[in-house]
């Protein structure tokens, strides 16, 4: 029965009435209850309540039950009567008694009572839905007359019913042509068409709405797309009564759509074509540049006479801005893309600091300039966030700083925002007393291939790229940059970033340099590289520092040669013909035993696009230098990855 179901009960017999409220106690039935004990008293109560079921007996003291059947009020109604009143009952049933019940003199009529008040509700609530359906399909067909998409009625056995006009027009076929036909009429047989059944199934076994498209036919033939929703109307039974089907056509959108998905793949064929190009461009222009950085940096450290000193110098600095323009390029690619992201490691914010602004001092000292730093003592320790693009925003700011500053001082300030929790947002300037920026060019300074003015490009060079990728590259950080400046007097870079506060700000550093008793002269290095000039190079480079090495010019030359030599490193250059670096550190990693298996292999490539270090290390490789190398970053790796495999080595002696 109905959980607190609301019932009037209307007796006058006060020994009926607390026979009654007896059993309900007994019996802890779960129904609230009023009693009446008269017409008027039950047509009082039923104005001022509602309830789910009435009980009346036939006679009572005002009137009788069908005083009570004709207040009008559409509650179930229950009558009691005495035995013989057979008749009556009969009548009563007619006028719309729900059910009824025979009192007799022990009034066992309670116990089924409760079966009875339960039968008559659940047949009031059905008779309610149907109503409700009923006046529901009164509405939609008043409605799908007047709309324009088309509506379907299919019966209980899923055949068509009833359609609309719209459907009409939208198929080509009449309702007397349809009616009684099953969705089959419209369907298109092909294979890769929307299977309907499985959706009629789905709509009959969960008893509710699907919405799906399927491509259709109309009676000429032709085939349109429709948008089509099943709408299951449930009977008083709980069965399937019917089935709605209401279609729009969206031929139209799925044209549009096609079209979209073509332009998309055009549009991913073109970024995958420039991305190429940039890879190629990027490899072809750092080939030949590797050569001229590496032999140049030799050239210094080398004898030279005192006159060629600016020569080399003057080489030095137009290779670094080369390399920056080629870097600015990839960049913002990459940014245009949407494929440059943020690393997020853990790094020592002081330290890194300290390490760009003493990457100035020289350069700003040579130009007769004040720097100065500022760093506020709050500022932890140790942060989480990218420290590369950090490095990459603010050298780019300072160096901006000292390629427009004749006379004065550059200063560097890094303040805090605010904290909350482990999130820090830190405010960064860069001031210089520079040329400044015109105002009315203030706007435009962050705008890619934008620089203050044409002269400006001339006499000092540049992309124009360098302050929009900056912004691009803070907006990452989910901070903001600006620019205050006056003509002539200098200018102040502001913008901020936000960042993650290490949990653990007392971890020992581990100090990024070899141990400067290493000696890694005599040790053997395999050389796989196919370009001639970079082969004379990192031959010259590992010369000088006592090296012994082999060169050979393609992958496949280096596999054979590790089955048959012992060398204590690789240098591996990642594109040559006939097998690259890649596919040769695989089959050193995957065939070979040790100790060749584990030799560190070291990548050497032009390559600068992101995604390469990591093909790199997933090959088996160990680490990645980038084209043109340092030379510095290269020995550090070599004699680290040297004292590690000493190590390896030794161990695997033990073990044997």
């Amino acid at each position: 029965m109905k959980v607190n179901s609301r019932i009037l009960l209307i007796e006058d017999d006060p020994i009926d009435q607390m026979a009654f409220e007896r059993f309900v106690k007994m019996e802890e039935l779960n129904f609230e209850y009023d009693i009446a004990d008269s017409v008027q008293q039950a047509s009082e109560k039923l104005s001022a309540n509602e309830y789910d079921v009435i009980i009346t007996d036939y006679m009572l003291g005002d009137g009788n039950a069908f005083d009570i059947l004709n207040l009008g009020h559409r509650i179930p109604l229950i009558f009691t009567s005495g035995v013989g009143d057979e008749e009556i009952i009969v009548k009563a049933m007619k006028k719309g008694a729900s059910d009824y019940l025979i009192k007799d003199t022990s009034r066992n009529y309670l116990k089924v009572l409760p079966l009875t008040i339960d039968k008559t509700i659940r047949r009031s609530l059905a008779e309610k839905r149907l109503l409700a359906v009923e006046e529901e399909l009164k509405q939609l067909s008043i409605v799908a007359s007047q709309t324009s998409n088309a509506v379907i009625i299919f019966d209980s056995e899923l055949k068509i019913e009833w359609v609309n006009e719209a459907f009409c027009k939208m198929t080509g076929y009449s309702f007397l042509e349809t009616k009684g036909s099953s969705g089959e009429i419209l369907r298109k047989d092909t294979k890769n068409i929307f299977k309907i059944n499985a959706v009629v199934e789905q709509v009959i076994k969960g008893k509710k709405s699907y919405t799906y498209e399927n491509l259709n036919l109309t009676k000429d033939g032709e085939e349109y797309w429709a948008l089509t929703t099943l709408t299951p109307i449930i009977d008083v039974s709980g069965d399937i009564h019917k089935i709605i089907a209401i279609e729009s056509d969206i031929t139209a959108n799925k044209k549009v759509e096609q079209e979209l998905i073509v332009a998309k793949e055009k549009a991913e064929e073109s970024t995958r074509i420039k991305e190429e190009f940039l890879a190629n461009m990027s490899h072809e222009i750092r080939t030949p540049l590797n050569g001229i950085k590496g032999f140049t940096d030799l050239l210094v450290k080398n004898e030279h006479y005192p006159e060629q000193e600016k020569y080399l110098e003057a080489i030095q600095f137009s290779t670094k801005n080369l390399l920056i323009i080629i870097n600015d390029i990839l960049d913002f690619s990459k940014i245009e893309a949407g494929k440059m992201e943020l690393e997020q490691t853990e790094f020592y914010f002081r330290d890194l600091i300290e390490s760009i602004f003493n990457s100035f001092i020289f350069q700003v000292k040579e130009k007769g300039l004040e720097i100065s730093k500022k760093i506020e003592e709050k500022i932890p320790e140790t942060l989480v966030g990218d420290p590369v693009r950090i490095n990459q925003v603010i050298t780019n700011l300072m160096s901006n700083a000292l390629k427009f500053t004749e006379k004065g001082s550059i200063e560097l300030i890094v303040e805090e925002i605010s904290r909350k929790g482990d999130d820090i947002n830190l405010q960064f300037k860069v001031k210089d007393s520079g040329i400044g920026i015109p105002e009315d060019k203030l706007d435009y300074i962050f705008t890619s291939f934008s620089q203050a003015s044409s002269s400006t490009t001339r006499k000092y060079g540049g992309t124009g790229l360098g302050l929009a990728i900056v912004k691009n590259i803070v907006n990452l950080f989910k901070g903001q940059i600006r620019v205050e400046s006056t003509e002539g007097i200098g200018s102040v870079f502001i913008f901020d970033l936000h960042l993650e506060i290490a949990k653990n700000q007392n971890i020992l550093k581990e100090i990024e340099k070899p141990d400067q008793k290493i000696d890694i002269s005599g040790i053997k290095i395999l050389v796989a590289e196919d370009y001639p000039m970079n082969q004379l190079l990192i031959n010259e480079t590992l010369s000088s520092w006592d090296v012994e090495t082999e060169i050979v010019e393609n992958g496949k030359l280096a596999f054979e040669k590790v089955q048959e030599n012992e060398y204590d490193l690789i240098l591996m250059d990642v594109n040559m013909p006939e097998m690259g670096g890649l596919e040769a550190s695989r089959l050193i990693r995957d065939q070979l035993n040790e100790p060749q298996k584990s030799i560190p292999i070291i990548a050497m490539t032009a390559g600068a696009l992101k995604g390469d270090k990591e093909k790199c290390i997933e090959a088996g490789m160990n680490d990645y230098v980038s084209k043109p190398f340092d030379q510095d970053e290269l020995f550090l790796k070599i004699a680290n990855f040297f004292s590690l495999r000493k190590k390896e080595l030794a161990k695997m002696n033990q073990e044997n």
